[in-house]
């Protein structure tokens, strides 16, 4: 893999370091540049409220870019980050999921639940999520319809 030519954020709440940690040393190895947004100890109580709004704000001020969350069990981080104007959050729970969440909804965050899966499944949904084109075409119109329905919100 090559340096990315997208920004990409990285932020957990303190249920998600352990992952955190070997996801950034996946990143780190395949030379991508990241920014990392923290939480960065356990005794970081932030809320996952605060801690996707940080990492959702960063994904819309910067185009192009993905975002990755992770938690205990991710569907939170995935209902939060939804709430946010242009973000498409999907939750990887294997490759596939993660390849097809680029694929055909164009998702520029993903969602990954520590107590859930493990650092296998967590790198190669990452790998997925950064080489997976979107495919356009038909999707492009369920892409456009998120979109309008955001601007009517």
């Amino acid at each position: 893999m090559q340096t990315s030519p997208v920004s990409i954020f990285i932020a957990c709440t303190k249920k998600g370091l352990n992952l955190k940690a070997d996801i950034i040393k996946h990143l780190e190895a395949a030379k991508r540049t990241f920014v990392d947004l923290g939480v960065k100890d356990e005794n970081d109580n932030s809320d996952h409220i605060d801690v996707c709004k940080i990492l959702a704000e960063k994904v819309q001020s910067q185009s192009p870019s993905f975002g990755f969350i992770i938690t205990g069990h991710g569907s939170d981080a995935v209902m939060i980050m939804n709430k946010f104007k242009g973000i498409r959050c999907a939750q990887c729970v294997d490759y596939y999921t993660a390849q097809m969440s680029r694929r055909h909804n164009n998702a520029n965050c993903l969602a990954f639940a520590q107590d859930q899966i493990g650092n296998e499944v967590a790198t190669q949904g990452l790998d997925a999520f950064l080489s997976e084109p979107f495919s356009g075409g038909k999707h492009e119109t369920r892409v456009g319809m998120i979109t309008e329905k955001e601007k009517k919100d």
